[in-house]
C-alpha cells in the first residue's frame, strides 16, 4: 500500500478553495482515502484554522502551510502569492521528505503529486532531497492543470525530478509547443455528481428563472475563460429582444474590472448578491425572481448543492 501526498495552493478551506483546482484536491483526497490509502493534504490554508487537522479517522491529514504570510493576506490563498510562492519552495521538501522516510520506515512506499507553476521548485528540491536521503522511497509527479506561470519552471530540473502530467489532451499539445512532454492523466469527476440532484433541489431556481433565457458562468476573471464573450452574447440577445438573464461567479482576479468594464460598456443591468454561507437554494430564487437585471453577480461562496441545482 502506498501513502500518497497531494500539495498544491488551493484546498478545502473556502480561504484556499478559488477554483477547480480546490475541487481536484478535495475529490482526489476522497477518492483515495475511500480506496484505503493515506493521505496528506498540503495546502496554503486558512490562517486561523489549525495547522494540522485529521480527518476521516486518521486516513486524511490536511497540513495548512504559510500560514504566517497568509495572516497578513486575508483575501484568498492567491494573495500574496509571490510571498507564499518563495516560502512554499524554501520550506515544504524537507518536511515532505520526512513523511516519505517516516512511511518507508513503517513498510510503505510515497507517491507525491505536485499542483501547478507554484509547486515545481519544491518538488525539484524534495526530489534532491530523497536522493540523497532515501533514494527510490517515492515516486514523485508534477502536474499541469493549465499553462499559467510556465515562465518561473525549470523544465530542464523538473524533468529529472519528477514524472510530468498534465489533465486533457489540449494541455498537452500546449506543453508539447514548449518542448515539455506530458502524460495524460484525466481528472474525471467525483462519483457523487453520478447520482442524480433530488427534485426539489432544483425545483425552485426553474421556477424562478421563469420563460427567460437564462444562463449560468462559473469561472476565474482570467481572458482563458473568454468573459467578454459571455457578456458580449447577452448584450446581443438583449439587442434581439430575448431578454435573457446570465448568474455570474468571478474571483478576485484583477482581470474581474475588465469584465465589469465589459458589462458597463454594453449597457447591461447588473445587481451584486451577497448572501451568508449557510443560505440555501431557494435563497438565491428569490433573489433572481425578484431581480429584473440582466446579470447577477453571485458574491458569496456558493455551496455545491446549488452550483449544481443551477
Amino acid at each position: 500500500m502506498y501513502d500518497v501526498v497531494l500539495v498544491a495552493f488551493e484546498g478545502p478551506d473556502r480561504y484556499s478553495f478559488v477554483g477547480g483546482l480546490a475541487t481536484r484536491m478535495i475529490d482526489l483526497a476522497d477518492a483515495l482515502v475511500d480506496r484505503g490509502y493515506f493521505v496528506h493534504h498540503l495546502f496554503v490554508g486558512d490562517p486561523k484554522l489549525p495547522p494540522r487537522e485529521e480527518r476521516a479517522e486518521g486516513r486524511l491529514i490536511l497540513e495548512r502551510w504559510s500560514q504566517w504570510i497568509s495572516a497578513y493576506h486575508p483575501r484568498d490563498v492567491y494573495d500574496g502569492e509571490d510571498g507564499k510562492w518563495r516560502d512554499f519552495s524554501r520550506t515544504v521538501p524537507a518536511h515532505l521528505a520526512d513523511l516519505v522516510i517516516a512511511s518507508a520506515a513503517e513498510g510503505r512506499k510515497s507517491v507525491l503529486l505536485f499542483e501547478d507553476w507554484q509547486t515545481a521548485d519544491a518538488a525539484i528540491a524534495t526530489s534532491a532531497i530523497l536522493n540523497v536521503r532515501m533514494p527510490g522511497a517515492a515516486a514523485i509527479l508534477w502536474n499541469a492543470n493549465n499553462t499559467y506561470g510556465f515562465g518561473s519552471i525549470d523544465f530542464s530540473l523538473l524533468r529529472l525530478a519528477a514524472s510530468i502530467t498534465t489533465v486533457s489532451r489540449f494541455m498537452r499539445a500546449e506543453m508539447s509547443a514548449v518542448g515539455v512532454d506530458a502524460a495524460v492523466l484525466p481528472n474525471g469527476i467525483a462519483e457523487r455528481f453520478l447520482k442524480p440532484l433530488p427534485p426539489a433541489e432544483a425545483r425552485p431556481l426553474r421556477e424562478a428563472f421563469g420563460d427567460r433565457p437564462t444562463f449560468v458562468k462559473v469561472a476565474r476573471f482570467d481572458p482563458d475563460k473568454r468573459w467578454l464573450w459571455a457578456i458580449d452574447a447577452i448584450a446581443f440577445m438583449r439587442d434581439a429582444g430575448a431578454r435573457p438573464r446570465l448568474l455570474m461567479r468571478g474571483s478576485r482576479n484583477p482581470y474581474g474590472d475588465i469584465v465589469g468594464a465589459r458589462i458597463r460598456a454594453r449597457g447591461l443591468s447588473i445587481e451584486r448578491v451577497a448572501l451568508p454561507t449557510e443560505a440555501a437554494t431557494r435563497d438565491l430564487a428569490a433573489v433572481v425572481a425578484a431581480s429584473t437585471a440582466e446579470i447577477l453577480f453571485l458574491d458569496y461562496f456558493i455551496p455545491e448543492r446549488t452550483l449544481r441545482a443551477m
